[in-house]
């Protein structure tokens, strides 16, 4: 089979997107086009995926730049709340270019695909999927990874909100099948939808690789507890600065021997809320951004992996980090409203805490610094999100939907 792919996010570009859209195209027993961006925002990072290019039939990159006034104009739009750049996103010249690209190649007979596959978030690389499904006469499945325009992080006016409305029906309606990584993003997204499209919709979790991790274990005599990736915005540590503080209060020894370690992106005013916890301030050390391959190290040199999610009566969102802990084989602590992410990590034995709940941290906390896990309680449980048999599920659906066409 020939698959063409357009993934705005591909290695070296260090999001988690661009390593889990990766993750699975390798794996596919298939002759696989990926059509990317080639100038991403960012330090590029080639631990990410070594030896993609290899791996596939095509790598296309498709350039893509904005000049600095025009992404003022949308930063002053957005800000202002009359953001045009929003419709879905300002990655929408780059799905215009790769569309095009597409054609072309197709035109001229130098693509030959059996079937396409989009991936978004930014959800600008479903455009692509109508003109080239009309033009090839080819099965498309449109691949999300976040919700689109019931994402509750969108900032839209009412303009741009009417317009990701109608652009995401436009792609539920005219692709062979959706996909999404969690069951609760599949209930917010489809539950506007008729019966017939809501049958369109097919569960496909992040995954990991085992072979991607090195040989490692956490250290005698200590416990560490470590959080890789970013917090930003809502995505606040605070809840844990105050666990951390209360549990020094109330039991002395609780922090004795160990370490609490926060590697990646932290806002500065997220990073700075640690100042009025003074004993945490003294236990928590902050690293930096890290390459992907060092990311992994440290999750397997941990006894426990801290995840921090923002706030809300209940998320749909399962974070990739997730899944990459769980590869790593350690106890996860989870600080996550209901929904996905506080599901699976249940599932695998892991602690889970509200980040409403200032309490309910405490405890959690208080319980890990007296059990001190240093493993998943259940690890069976990971070999759904293994990343052999995502791709397998994943071929499964793309042999299914280019049948269907055929028959």
């Amino acid at each position: 089979m020939n698959i063409l792919a357009a993934s705005y996010s591909f290695p070296p570009d260090a999001s988690p997107r661009a390593s889990q859209v990766s993750r699975v195209l390798a794996e596919l027993p298939a002759d696989v086009a990926v059509v990317c961006a080639d100038n991403l925002e960012g330090t590029p990072d080639p631990t990410v995926a070594p030896g993609i290019d290899e791996r596939l039939a095509e790598i296309i990159r498709i350039s893509h730049g904005r000049p600095l006034l025009s992404r003022r104009l949308d930063y002053a739009g957005y800000r202002l709340k009359i953001s045009w750049a929003h419709a879905p996103d300002p990655q929408r010249p780059w799905a215009d270019k790769a569309r095009d690209h597409i054609l072309e190649r197709l035109s001229r007979g130098t693509l030959n695909p059996d079937v396409l596959i989009t991936f978004g978030a930014p959800m600008s690389g479903h455009l692509i999927g109508p003109p080239v499904k009309k033009y090839a006469r080819i099965p498309w499945i449109a691949h999300f990874s976040d919700p689109w325009a019931d994402n509750p992080y969108r900032r839209d006016n009412p303009a741009t909100a009417f317009i990701n409305r109608r652009l995401e029906r436009r792609v539920v309606e005219l692709a062979d099948a959706v996909v999404f990584t969690s069951p609760e993003t599949i209930d917010l997204v489809m539950k506007k939808y008729p019966k017939e499209l809501r049958r369109k919709a097919r569960f496909l979790p992040h995954c990991f690789d085992p072979a991607a991790y090195p040989p490692g274990d956490p250290p005698d005599g200590e416990y560490v507890m470590r959080m890789l990736g970013g917090l930003y915005t809502l995505r606040t540590p605070e809840p844990f600065y105050k666990a951390v503080e209360r549990a020094a209060a109330s039991d002395p020894a609780a922090l004795a021997g160990v370490r609490f370690e926060f590697y990646g992106y932290i806002e500065t005013r997220l990073k700075n809320l640690i100042d009025k916890y003074p004993v945490a301030k003294r236990a928590i050390s902050f690293h930096g951004n890290v390459s992907y391959a060092e990311s992994l190290r440290l999750m397997k040199t941990a006894h426990c992996l801290l995840a921090i999610d923002a706030p809300a009566r209940f998320s749909v969102f399962f974070p990739s980090k997730i899944v990459d802990y769980l590869g790593s084989g350690r106890h996860i602590f989870a600080i996550t409203p209901p929904g996905a992410c506080e599901r699976v990590t249940r599932e695998l034995g892991g602690t889970v805490a509200a980040p409403s709940d200032d309490e309910a941290v405490y405890r959690a906390l208080l319980g890990i610094l007296r059990d001190r896990p240093a493993s998943s309680a259940t690890p069976d449980c990971g070999s759904a999100y293994l990343c052999s048999n995502v791709a397998a599920e994943t071929m499964s659906l793309l042999s299914s939907v280019v049948a269907e066409k055929l028959s």
